[in-house]
C-alpha cells in the first residue's frame, strides 16, 4: 500500500504545482496539534517530526486523491492503475472507503484541509471546511475537486 501512497503524493504535488517543502512548511505550523490529535502517540513519532510530517502529506495526499477518484478531470493515472483506474475506482476504491473508516486509520482533518490549502492557494478563494464533504464521500461517491469548485460558485 505504501507505493500506491507515494505514488498519489506524486500526483497529488504534480497536479497542484506546488512544492513538497510548501506541504511540510504549512503541516509544520501545526505539527504540535496534529500530534496532539492522537491520544497515546509514541515517543518515536513524538521525537521524529520530520518522520510523522512525511507520514501525515503521504496518508493525507492519499486520502484526497482517493476522495477524488470519482472526478472524470483528474485523469493523469495510468489505465491499469491498481487503485485509480476505472476498475480500481469500482472495485478498489469501495474497500479503501471501509478501511478509512477504522479509527485507527484516521488522519485529522486539520492534515486535509492544510494539504488543500496549500494545492488551492492563488487558485481560488479557500473557504470551506472538509468536514461536509468527508461526511459525503464516506456515505456516497463525491470529489474534493467538484466539492470546492461548488463552493467557489
Amino acid at each position: 500500500m505504501e507505493d500506491h501512497k507515494k505514488r498519489a503524493l506524486r500526483h497529488f504535488l504534480g497536479r497542484s504545482e506546488k512544492p513538497l517543502e510548501s506541504y511540510v512548511e504549512a503541516l509544520g505550523e501545526v505539527v504540535h496539534d496534529l500530534m496532539d490529535a492522537y491520544g497515546h502517540l509514541d515517543e518515536d513519532w513524538k521525537q521524529d517530526t520530520k518522520k510523522f510530517l512525511q507520514l501525515m502529506i503521504t496518508d493525507g495526499c492519499f486520502i484526497l486523491e482517493t476522495m477524488s477518484a470519482d472526478d472524470q478531470t483528474i485523469n493523469d493515472y495510468s489505465p491499469n492503475d491498481l487503485i485509480f483506474s476505472d476498475h480500481g475506482k469500482h472495485n478498489v476504491i469501495p474497500c479503501i472507503k471501509r478501511d478509512m473508516l477504522l479509527l485507527e486509520n484516521q488522519v485529522p482533518t486539520l492534515v486535509l484541509e492544510k494539504l488543500l490549502d496549500v494545492a488551492q492557494s492563488g487558485s481560488i478563494e479557500v473557504s470551506y471546511s472538509i468536514s461536509p464533504f468527508l461526511f459525503s464521500f464516506l456515505l456516497c461517491p463525491a470529489c474534493v475537486f467538484c466539492y470546492i469548485n461548488k463552493r467557489k460558485n
